[in-house]
């Protein structure tokens, strides 16, 4: 059985008018990588460039954490959920709300 893969991108390159300088993501605590391109839609494929992509290995959901550090030095944090589609092979997941 195969299951879907998660990408999960930034859409906005600022939090209140502040540039974002670095986004890091873990999953399940456990750091996976650096999202460090910005997709103002969503980005075209699951393994866009500036993304961190994840393929999800059973039927279980993943929670996900997000440090963003801004460029006043603020860090702002988000986290979530994410489970695999039975109907998409593709999920796509904004991390800058």
């Amino acid at each position: 059985m195969s299951f879907s893969r998660a990408t999960f991108f930034a859409r906005y390159q600022a939090f209140n008018g502040i540039p974002i300088t670095s986004i890091s993501l873990s999953i399940n605590g456990y750091e996976e990588g650096r999202i460090n391109t910005f997709y103002p839609n969503t980005p075209g494929n699951c393994s866009a460039n500036g993304t961190v992509s994840y393929l999800f290995e059973s039927g279980e959901s993943i929670d996900w954490n997000t440090i963003v550090q801004l460029a006043n030095g603020s860090v702002i944090t988000s986290s979530g959920t994410a489970k695999p589609s039975r109907f998409n092979d593709c999920i796509k997941i904004n991390v800058t709300q």
